[in-house]
């Protein structure tokens, strides 16, 4: 009947861009849409960061997904001590596959 998915594409490609959504937004959007990009780039971004989480993101994302965060943030600290390779988006879309 009537096209949104280029709509949704549209948007999808507006808010992607840089600065536009804050890494928990990009999480939580991306699990509720069903936007892989959006939720490895949101992840990866809160992995890479000199802090995880803080109380108010945790509670957004949710007991189980912050942990599941904090878990990833210390398989990647620990494969860089002990110099493995860590491919985040690997991790990501393991740890996170029922979202995906």
């Amino acid at each position: 009947m009537w096209e949104f998915s280029t709509l949704r594409d549209l948007s999808i490609e507006y808010l992607g861009k840089p600065g536009m959504l804050d890494p928990v937004s990009k999480m939580l959007l991306g699990m509720k849409y069903h936007i892989t990009h959006w939720l490895i780039s949101g992840c990866d971004q809160l992995l890479n960061r000199t802090e995880g989480p803080r109380a108010e993101e945790a509670e957004q994302l949710g007991t189980v997904v912050t942990i599941k965060i904090y878990d990833l943030r210390e398989v990647r600290i620990a494969a860089r001590l002990r110099g493995y390779n860590f491919d985040p988006s690997k991790a990501i879309q393991a740890a996170f596959k029922d979202y995906l």
